[in-house]
């Protein structure tokens, strides 16, 4: 159910960043944020 309500969630974000204008990089953070994630998750991964 939580999955759900996260996949809607998302969904009302996309619908409202669209609707507003604001595109949706800008609303996490922009890109360097963004990068960061990148990088983190890459990392995380190539350890295990």
């Amino acid at each position: 159910m939580s999955k759900i309500l996260d996949d809607m969630r998302l969904a009302a974000e996309i619908e409202a960043s669209v609707s507003t204008g604001r595109k949706l990089i800008d609303r996490v953070g922009g890109r360097t944020v963004i990068e960061k994630v990148h990088k983190i998750f890459y990392d995380k991964l190539y350890a295990d």
